[in-house]
């Protein structure tokens, strides 16, 4: 290549570098404009209940749930917080996918610096493509791509505010969902010695969530909630022996010894898949004590900071 060529090609690349920084940093502002300044349903948050956490007082916070429905039916971190004392938030979303578990555990730990991250495995068998994957990764880095449907309820004060969180959750992401369906359990927890892996893909992402939580000080813990529907003994094979490789923690709440011992035919409200208010309670209460005790959680009941932890009305 001549010189007046390579100067050509050097024109070309750094005129393309040019254009791209512009447009990057345009879109990086369009993101502080479409960006909610709150994280309330009314100002446009995206999955408000699992988002709650960023309206909660910087470090209070003991642990972290993050799953699909499973999680948001299942733990009542108000119930627990009235057993034992320790505070918790479910950041769970209805078929929540591992990407986005990725973002809420990044974005919370920034504000919150919990003892203990709880990941529940339905999650990780929830398919996702490598393009779901890098849409969330780019939707991280630019917002204007995840909430772009603002445009139409943009305010004046969108184009020069800072986000300021103020919105509450008072169920600190549990939503009560009561029924009764009863379930078939002829097939629950069949010994079986095979195993159903997760995708490497998701493994990928569950490995960045554990090792991003060790960073930070957090404790990663894996646990499978009740469920005759979705939880099996080769997905059990798999995520015990996933476990033990990482050196993480795994709880089945699904097999001794840790089982909880749900009534099937009163305590779930579809057939199996979630529990019932009724499942919810005794979870709960079980699932409290264990993560208490076994990680020497912090009694904050009569703290004066955490005042509204202990007048909080919960929901029956």
């Amino acid at each position: 290549m001549n010189e007046t060529r390579f100067s050509r090609f050097l024109k070309n690349v750094l005129g393309t570098l040019a254009v791209g920084g512009v447009l990057f940093a345009l879109l990086l502002v369009t993101s502080l404009i479409f960006l909610p300044k709150d994280n309330s349903p009314e100002a446009g948050e995206i999955e408000p209940h699992a988002n709650g956490y960023k309206a909660e007082p910087q470090d209070t916070i003991d642990v972290l749930f993050v799953g699909d429905s499973e999680v948001l039916n299942s733990f009542r971190p108000r119930e627990m917080y009235e057993d034992f004392g320790f505070t918790s938030y479910d950041c769970s979303s209805p078929g929540q996918k591992l990407p986005y578990a990725k973002h809420l555990v990044h974005r919370a730990l920034r504000n919150q610096s919990p003892k203990v991250v709880v990941i529940e495995t339905h999650m990780l068998y929830l398919k996702f493509s490598f393009s779901d994957a890098f849409k969330s990764e780019v939707e991280s880095v630019l917002p204007v791509f995840e909430y772009h449907n603002r445009w139409k309820a943009l305010h004046g004060y969108d184009f020069y505010r800072t986000p300021e969180y103020t919105w509450v959750n008072p169920d600190k992401g549990f939503r009560a969902v009561d029924g009764v369906m009863p379930a078939d359990t002829s097939e629950y927890m069949v010994p079986m010695d095979t195993e159903e892996p997760i995708t490497p893909l998701a493994e990928f992402y569950l490995r960045d969530i554990i090792n991003y939580c060790r960073e930070h000080g957090a404790r990663p813990v894996i646990a499978s909630v009740p469920s005759p529907v979705n939880w099996n003994m080769e997905r059990h094979n798999y995520m015990t022996r996933f476990a033990a490789e990482e050196g993480v923690d795994y709880i089945d709440f699904n097999l001794e010894p840790t089982k909880v011992e749900i009534d099937w035919q009163t305590q779930t409200r579809d057939g199996g898949d979630h529990l019932n208010l009724s499942g919810t309670n005794v979870f709960s209460s079980y699932a409290g004590k264990l993560l208490s005790e076994r990680y020497e959680l912090p009694d904050h009941r009569g703290d004066p900071v955490y005042y509204d932890w202990d007048n909080r009305k919960k929901i029956r």
